[in-house]
């Protein structure tokens, strides 16, 4: 029986020595399981409940016919990505969105992989939290704008990647008559369909925004704010 690269995405209790946990794997996508000896006064249950958390990489052993599978063998396969405040709660944010996504379609190795560059990226923004210590107020302001705009930049890399892979991409350079973007109009954008022209009405999406999203520009002023949006609402059409 094979050992299985997988995330913990959440965790309930299932009874008093075991954990109903959802997993995402490399090879299986979302896998339900009943994680076993994880509670009790043994040294290796503490330690096994201190292994099943969220952005610790595992190896995990699956048993079972069922799609509720049993888990009483797994392992580290790596360090756990540490979080914190800001860098915490996009982790949150990503693992509920995974979630919701699992269970509607299929993502493949290359999103687990994502998944991983993602955290990565998450967790040397929190360690900017560290360098802040005993620095003057505005460092620590500029340090702290920082920390936003990498993870900023981790989520929109992450869901840019993932639209991709289930067939649901961003349309940026064109709108839904197939004409081109152009930078001077301002545009709607309809979920699930692409860009509307408005012509030059204040309402809506510049175009040169638009633009400067589909070619990850993210040092032009406005880019990072109008692919949030735009992705957010992308994604809430598909997991609704």
């Amino acid at each position: 029986m094979d050992f299985y690269e997988a995330f913990v995405l959440h965790r309930q209790k299932f009874n008093e020595t075991s954990a109903l946990t959802r997993f995402w794997t490399a090879s299986h996508g979302l896998v339900s399981a009943n994680v076993k000896n994880i509670s009790g006064p043994a040294k290796q249950a503490s330690l096994r409940n201190a292994w099943l958390q969220p952005f610790q990489p595992l190896l995990i052993k699956l048993s079972g016919r069922s799609t509720l599978k049993n888990v009483f063998e797994f392992e580290p396969a790596g360090p756990a990505y540490l979080l914190s405040t800001d860098a915490l709660a996009s982790g949150q944010y990503l693992n509920s969105l995974i979630f919701s996504l699992l269970n509607r379609y299929e993502l493949d190795a290359n999103e687990y992989l994502q998944y991983h560059n993602c955290l990565t990226r998450l967790s040397d923004a929190a360690s900017i939290d560290n360098l802040a210590e005993a620095k003057p107020v505005a460092a620590i302001d500029q340090q702290k704008m920082q920390k936003k705009y990498r993870i900023a930049i981790a989520l929109r890399l992450f869901e840019f990647s993932v639209l991709e892979s289930i067939g649901f991409g961003i349309p940026w350079s064109y709108d839904i008559a197939g004409h081109e973007i152009d930078p001077q109009s301002r545009y709607d954008f309809l979920p699930l369909q692409g860009f509307q022209s408005i012509g030059c009405n204040t309402a809506g999406f510049a175009g040169e925004l638009l633009l400067a999203s589909g070619q990850q520009l993210w040092g032009q002023p406005g880019a990072l704010a109008t692919a949030r949006k735009i992705m957010r609402l992308q994604l809430a059409a598909l997991v609704q």
